[in-house]
């Protein structure tokens, strides 16, 4: 009797052990899910720690479910709860990244047009050894408007002028008679005339050109005509994300067990000098962000904002430039997460189209194509 009371009493105590392991886990894998599904709220200007965090919410989100399942083998119901109640909280930013939402048909299929953005990073074969493959999904695309980053159509890009190269931009050059040739990184393809918007183009102080001028232009803003309404399109290729090569390459070496971070202070190293990049990023971005945010403000009902964002959806520069008035074109057409970065396993989805107006999004997709380090963004839409 005594064995049998004194293993009740251990099992007991066992039980009780995980309940409140349990219960404890719950509560820091809740804190975890709401500071990456909603810090994007705070200024990382301030405190960029959340702004971080954010970028981990995939994996934060099943990590999350996991321990979701643990807590109900352990019999926990608080601690079931508690998660529960987290995941329910963060549905709003989850529903960014995996939307729940489908394509459409048009209604007046005379009235659609298609705008692609792509971050093409000079039309160099970045992430295959196919020449001319970026061109010729720009042509297989076939859109009315086409934003590219990263590139100019002139002697910038020395890839360009490649024998093999020029008769698939002579192509181009054809199918988009407005287009613009400026000397650094935003560049639109238009199959109708537009015209440049004055004190719309935004620029900080990242490069430098051959003549010695300091800057980076990061945002610009067109308006056209198309079906017959007026339109505002807005290309953006805002502060990257601020890693070096050697940092990415660490990064990959440690994600793939290439390499061990064997004592503290190396740990410690690594923490402050990806935090310090990282934070100085965000900021960057956060005041590009409100600039382009004051352009928006300014503009007419029908806008479509769209780029290379360089961050996350539900980050601080998501949430600022989309603002309470525009609409997320791949939430509100897609089924299912993806990504639009794919180079050194940093496989999140930094570009963006944003739009309001007379008009509904009705596809949105991110096709596997071109050799850039990013893959396009094409929506089509409809005007209503």
């Amino acid at each position: 009797m005594c064995f049998i009371a004194r293993f009740t009493h251990n099992a007991n105590t066992l039980k009780h052990f995980i309940g409140i392991a349990s219960i404890l886990i719950a509560i820091a894998t809740a804190m975890v899910l709401l500071l990456s599904a909603y810090g994007g709220h705070i200024d990382p200007r301030s405190f960029a720690l959340p702004s971080i965090v954010t970028l981990g919410l995939p994996m934060v989100a099943l990590t999350s479910l996991l321990v979701l399942v643990m807590c109900v083998l352990a019999r926990s119901k608080w601690a079931v709860l508690i998660v529960l109640a987290a995941i329910l909280l963060a549905c709003p930013s989850l529903k960014l990244l995996c939307p729940l939402s489908h394509s459409q048909e048009p209604q007046h299929p005379d009235s659609t047009f298609t705008v692609m953005t792509w971050n093409v990073i000079g039309f160099e074969p970045v992430s295959d050894n196919t020449p001319c493959s970026t061109i010729n999904a720009i042509l297989d695309a076939d859109a009315d408007i086409v934003l590219l980053q990263e590139t100019s159509l002139d002697g910038y890009d020395e890839f360009l002028t490649h024998y093999q190269v020029t008769p698939v931009k002579d192509k181009v050059m054809a199918r988009y008679p407005y287009r613009s040739q400026g000397p650094r990184d935003l560049v639109i393809l238009s199959k109708v005339p537009y015209t440049v918007v004055p004190d719309t183009t935004l620029r900080n102080n990242q490069l430098i050109d051959n003549n010695g001028e300091h800057y980076h232009n990061y945002g610009k803003a067109f308006d056209l005509v198309i079906k017959g309404h007026q339109l505002r399109v807005i290309s953006l290729h805002m502060q990257s994300i601020g890693l070096t090569s050697d940092d990415k390459q660490l990064y990959n070496d440690i994600a793939t067990l290439n390499r061990k971070v064997n004592t503290k202070d190396e740990l410690r190293d690594v923490k402050h000098s990806l935090y310090d990049k990282l934070s100085g990023a965000f900021a960057r971005r956060a005041g590009e962000a409100d600039a382009v945010r004051n352009i928006v403000d300014a503009s007419g009902t029908n806008v479509i904002v769209c780029g290379d964002f360089n961050d996350t959806p539900g980050s601080y520069s998501y949430l600022t430039v989309r603002g309470d008035d525009l609409n997320d074109s791949y939430v509100d057409c897609a089924t299912w997460p993806t990504y639009t970065f794919n180079k050194d396993r940093f496989y999140f989805k930094i570009d963006h189209m944003f739009y309001r107006g007379d008009m509904r999004a009705i596809k949105a997709f991110s096709p596997r194509v071109g050799a850039s380090d990013h893959y396009p963004l094409v929506t089509t839409f409809e005007w209503k």
